[in-house]
């Protein structure tokens, strides 16, 4: 009797290591993938959660663009190495974004780094 409950349970585990690898690919594919950009900002609206940035689009020709970020609910922001507040970001900041773009492809940013003068 105990041979089978062994075996039974033995059973049920290989029965359940597709579930448990299963849950393992859907949380991988949950994690954000983030992009880094740096610029300069060139304006700050903090009621619309957006900050518009100016970068060099493409070296060779030395040309510039601007593009339009969506701010994170959870965005983090530091000034050197000490935490900073949305407040202390102003046009003329250069800075650093870290952004991920979400399933409509809004570009969603998650960490600003701006840097000291």
């Amino acid at each position: 009797m105990r041979k089978k409950w062994i075996v039974l349970l033995g059973f049920l585990l290989v029965l359940a290591m597709p579930m448990v690898g299963q849950n393992n690919i859907c949380s991988a594919q949950e994690e954000k993938v983030l992009s880094k950009l740096s610029g300069e900002v060139v304006k700050v609206d903090s009621q619309e959660s957006t900050v518009v940035l100016k970068y060099l689009s493409d070296e060779t020709q030395g040309t510039y663009a601007e593009e339009t970020f969506s701010l994170s609910e959870a965005l983090v922001v530091l000034k050197g190495s000490e935490t900073a507040a949305l407040s202390d970001l102003v046009s003329g900041d250069k800075v650093s974004l870290e952004f991920s773009t979400d399933e409509a492809g809004k570009k969603v940013v998650e960490k600003v780094q701006i840097e000291v003068k």
